[in-house]
């Protein structure tokens, strides 16, 4: 089987973030189809990067003219596509019989207005040119969802329940049919390590600070509460990940003896690693479609203090974590947590448990392998 992803921020060998879940989806469908991927980066013009591979994987970058020649020869039997452009919802249906995927995580289907905390990293022009693209964007969201109702052979998928019916909303267009899968988390990588009440205490934020949509400045706030109002804040200890432009205007305060900077960005490896060193993963958030970092963490082991919004409550609830409204409830529940060791470790098993059942390979990839094998009249996949 051939199959042809569009996904413009495909990740590079190294560390980094960039749509690591499609690179780790991907890779699961070679094992399960024993498929040959190629990934297309497009670009608006010609672009001169070069193409390389990334675990067996081949990336190429392309401008919109060479799209068609792309297409063609690769002759896909099916193309997947994550965060789709609006040039591509209009030319990719035309461009080949092979029946079209898409996924949705939310940039290319949600209003401007949903995404107000863009102000806080772009200036004002950036903003404005960013809202006209965004009506560009919706317009062609609206055409692909009217051509699959008219019976296209294209299917979307949403990564969650929330993502659907605000997707659905904001491009002014019902799906007829439509699945939610989550983003598959490697629980083979991130698998549940018992926790001590020990690690209770220690505890980490991996998260970007690229843009304001992570509520780290909430996360951080917490911390200097504590520091001002706890008695027991000399026994916890913070780890604090990531890479950004808002890294220097957040930490810069953070000068603690139990709170530890790490600028860079780690690879999964390097997360997981961290995982397993901490007991609480502090994951704030304006606007997520599912939370994936926080599922990742929630599959180790690591007790989720998330916010209660959008996506977040179909993937953690008070059983697991919790869903808080600011810093002074984060800060409420690493003091509930310092305080009561034997819910820690209640939490600690059911958050594992959770991401397991919910986003493990049988539960996602399965579920994706099924649709691509119905879609290109293979046999439907077997469950082991």
């Amino acid at each position: 089987m051939r199959i042809l992803v569009f996904c413009d921020n495909y990740p590079k060998p190294g560390r980094g973030y960039n749509d690591a879940f499609v690179r780790t989806r991907l890779e699961a469908y070679r094992e399960e189809l024993g498929a040959e991927i190629q990934v297309v980066k497009l670009n608006k013009h010609a672009c001169r990067d070069q193409p390389y591979e990334l675990n067996g994987i081949r990336v190429i970058s392309i401008g919109r003219a060479e799209l068609a020649t792309v297409v063609r020869e690769f002759a896909p039997d099916v193309v997947l596509a994550h965060f789709i452009q609006a040039h591509l919802c209009d030319q990719l249906p035309l461009l080949t019989q092979a029946p079209l995927i898409v996924w949705v995580h939310g940039e290319e289907a949600l209003s401007w207005t949903n995404r107000l905390f863009y102000l806080k990293t772009l200036s004002l022009p950036q903003f404005l040119r960013y809202v006209v693209r965004n009506h560009i964007q919706r317009a062609a969201m609206k055409r692909l969802f009217r051509r699959a109702n008219a019976g296209g052979a294209i299917d979307f998928v949403f990564v969650s329940r929330w993502m659907r019916e605000i997707a659905e909303s904001d491009v002014g267009q019902r799906l007829e049919r439509a699945l939610e899968i989550p983003n598959y988390i490697n629980t083979d990588q991130f698998h549940f390590s018992e926790k001590s009440e020990a690690d209770r205490r220690r505890i980490l934020l991996i998260r970007s600070f690229d843009s304001a949509k992570y509520a780290n400045d909430l996360a951080i706030d917490a911390i200097h509460q504590l520091a001002k109002t706890y008695p027991g804040f000399a026994q916890l200890q913070f780890t604090i990940v990531g890479q950004g432009s808002l890294w220097d205007e957040l930490t810069r305060g953070l000068e603690f003896p139990n709170v530890e900077r790490i600028n860079q960005m780690l690879d999964h490896d390097g997360i997981k690693a961290m995982h397993d060193r901490h007991g609480v993963f502090l994951c704030p958030t304006r606007q997520d479609a599912q939370g994936v970092s926080m599922c990742e963490a929630m599959g180790s082991g690591l007790v989720p203090i998330a916010s209660d919004n959008t996506a977040i409550p179909e993937f953690v609830s008070t059983e697991e974590g919790y869903l808080t409204h600011g810093a002074d409830e984060i800060a409420a529940a690493i003091r509930e947590l310092d305080e009561q060791p034997a819910l820690f470790l209640d939490k600690s098993r059911k958050a594992g448990a959770r991401t397991l059942a919910q986003t493990g390979w049988q539960a996602t990839i399965l579920r994706e392998v099924e649709l691509i094998r119905e879609r290109t009249s293979l046999l439907p996949v077997q469950a082991s």
